[in-house]
């Protein structure tokens, strides 16, 4: 199996040497360093055409033959009379003087320690003295090595985890982001060869150019490996002319549609411009085409992509002085991004940056309404950051902490999966003067057999948190007598928490708690006439009985059973009399006008109205209805499209013919 792998690598190291690309071979020797120590008496076979080291020198890769030799590859091997130092001969030194000038220099190494400490930098979190260090190396090393290669060329060749910052970092110290080295590659070449999609587009976000080409002639998307072909070619096609092809054409549609995907005017993207200042001077003098408009665009932008990049790159002084600096609505602090819907403040949550979270959060960035990647700001800072410091910012600066993401989960079955200790959990849930209780309500859809937090705690083992959430219900039941846990307890029945998931009475009967208990029966039966009253079209017995915003097993409120019920008498009615449940979801995210959306457009009309700013009753927060995102990320209006596919044709099966057990 060894030898099998071997002649793979061996493959593939030789196909770098005849291409002639010091970087795909110092990543193949990097990352393959131990297999050629085993090995390295083996590697040759005995033939000069599979000597890497001989083939380098036979074909003048005098920077591939200095990476090898560097790497401890011999030079003193005889082929029945030829070898590395007859050609060396034969060429009168010169090659060979060349490579090994490049090995005592120490070039590579020195460039390959420079990357690895600013990685290790990131890795440690030692972010303020980053940017320091990147500068530092910057001036020291003149921007590239012999081969050509920047810092950047390496960091794209890297797959750590912290490459993307350290990318960012140095496109926004001064690297010139579209620097080729002597093969003709670019940084963007190098991640592309690589197929690391994520760097691909953090370097296009930096100003890379999509379509320079290599010395074969080749553009970025064709180094692609085949496994990641259509995933690049979708990122590629995406930022393609990009900023500094627009730049040269003089195109103003080229260069807002790059700006309004956050690529940064302040990075080097042509020789010795940014796009910022591309037309600040004379710009004949660049050879380009005025374009005033553009130049107009690029300026207006500036302050947010400025702390856009600064936040991607980690440099929370550089982002702390701009908010000091400019005012909020200059920097657009809730726009998002139109592909991966990011915000300056998920951007910082996303790179666990607890100082910077504080500061945007202060100079007015919303957390509500975000979904990152397609997941709900409190999730995402949960599975990217896991910090408990960062959750709890967000908890009580007002996240959306009822939101779902993809799989149904809100932000306390997220929590429940992750080893988050239980009196950390007892904090979420007493966060926002204890109305975090009422997230305890919350179920799974409808496929994941409709589990409360707390039975999905006791699913996973997990009896310490079930036992904390007790603990917080138990506390209520001690302060009854005070309106606000009185309302917290009615609240939790009447959306069926049940009377299982109150938990245990500690000690000796309660019987306060004992004489709540046998209420949730009654109550659970209220809101099952009320549902069925709808079902029947019985509009008295409806009114009679729509005393509460009950919320059964499903999470259907009674306007989500009206209007899937297509009862609009009723749906007026309720929205009268109760219109905070206009923006009241189910277990899948769906909320009334979701719904309104997936009835046909002769029905569906009257509701989508109903529910709208052009509605005959008022309703709080009306203009934010059409932008409330179920679990898989749609707005109420994108289900107009998709009301025949199988899953939404279920749904509304499901709010019309269930009871409020979930049973049919």
């Amino acid at each position: 199996a060894t030898d099998t792998k071997m002649a793979l690598v061996l493959d593939k190291l030789r196909e770098s040497v005849l291409s002639g690309n010091p970087i795909e071979l110092h990543t193949l020797l990097s990352d393959h360093r131990e297999l050629y120590l085993a090995h390295r008496d083996q590697l040759t076979q005995g033939r000069p055409g599979f000597d890497p080291l001989y083939l380098a020198m036979h074909y003048g890769e005098e920077d591939c033959a200095a990476l090898l030799l560097d790497f401890g590859f011999p030079h003193n091997r005889d082929y029945d009379g030829s070898s590395v130092e007859s050609l060396a001969r034969d060429a009168n030194y010169q090659r060979f003087s060349r490579a090994m000038e490049l090995r005592r220099s120490g070039d590579t190494e020195k460039f390959r320690q420079l990357i690895d400490n600013l990685l290790q930098t990131c890795r440690e979190e030692k972010l303020s003295s980053l940017h320091e260090q990147a500068k530092q190396a910057i001036y020291e090393n003149a921007l590239s090595d012999k081969a050509g290669n920047t810092l950047l060329h390496l960091c794209a060749a890297s797959q750590d985890l912290q490459a993307l910052v350290t990318a960012y970092t140095l496109a926004l110290m001064g690297i010139n982001v579209n620097t080729q080295n002597k093969s003709g590659e670019t940084a963007l070449h190098v991640a592309a060869r690589r197929g690391q999609a994520e760097m691909c587009r953090a370097l296009l976000l930096c100003g890379a150019d999509p379509l320079l080409r290599d010395r074969l002639g080749q553009l970025p998307v064709d180094c692609a490996p085949a496994e990641a072909a259509d995933s690049l070619a979708a990122i590629f096609n995406r930022y393609s002319p990009g900023l500094a092809e627009a730049l040269r054409r003089g195109s103003y549609k080229a260069g807002v549609r790059a700006l309004d995907l956050w690529v940064s005017p302040h990075s080097q993207l042509l020789p010795g411009h940014t796009a910022l200042d591309f037309y600040s001077g004379h710009p004949s003098s660049t050879g380009a085409p005025d374009c005033p408009a553009l130049a107009a665009a690029i300026d207006r932008e500036s302050p947010f992509l400025d702390l856009v990049h600064n936040i991607l790159a980690d440099n929370t002084e550089g982002a702390k002085l701009l908010l000091r600096k400019l005012p909020p609505k200059k920097l657009h602090l809730d726009r998002r991004h139109p592909e991966t819907q990011h915000s300056p403040l998920s951007l910082a949550v996303g790179n666990r940056n607890l100082a910077l979270t504080r500061a945007l959060l202060s100079a007015g960035a919303s957390p509500l309404g975000l979904r990152p990647n397609g997941e709900p700001l409190a999730n995402y800072a949960i599975t990217s950051a896991c910090q408990f410091d960062l959750l709890m910012m967000l908890v009580e600066a007002g996240v959306d902490s009822e939101a779902r993401d993809p799989d149904g989960f809100t932000m306390l079955h997220r929590l429940i999966r992750t080893d988050i200790r239980p009196q950390h959990f007892v904090r979420v849930l007493q966060a926002r003067q204890g109305q975090n209780v009422l997230l305890l309500k919350d179920r799974l859809p409808f496929s994941c057999e409709l589990r409360t937090p707390r039975e999905m705690a006791v699913r996973l083992g997990r009896r310490d948190l079930a036992e904390a959430m007790d603990s917080v219900i138990d506390e209520l039941f001690r302060q009854s007598k005070s309106r606000p846990a009185k309302g917290l307890l009615m609240t939790l029945a009447t959306n069926f928490y049940g009377a299982a998931n109150f938990g245990p009475t500690s000690g000796s009967k309660d019987p306060v708690k004992e004489q709540f208990l046998s209420r949730i029966q009654l109550v659970e039966k209220s809101c099952g006439e009320l549902f069925e009253a709808i079902r029947q079209d019985d509009l008295e017995k409806m009114k009679a009985l729509n005393e509460v915003d009950y919320r059964d097993v499903n999470g259907y409120s009674a306007l989500i059973r009206a209007v899937a019920c297509n009862r609009y008498e009723m749906a007026l009615w309720i929205l009268a009399e109760r219109p905070q449940q206009a923006a009241m979801a189910d277990n899948e995210g769906l909320t009334p006008l979701h719904y309104a959306y997936l009835l046909p457009d002769l029905e569906g009309n009257a509701y989508i109205q109903l529910l709208t700013r052009s509605s005959p009753v008022v309703i709080p927060l009306a203009d934010q209805l059409e932008t409330l995102a179920d679990m898989r990320g749609f707005v109420p209006c994108q289900l107009r499209e998709r009301r025949e596919h199988q899953l939404f044709r279920q749904a509304l099966d499901r709010a019309r013919s269930l009871d409020v057990y979930g049973r049919k």
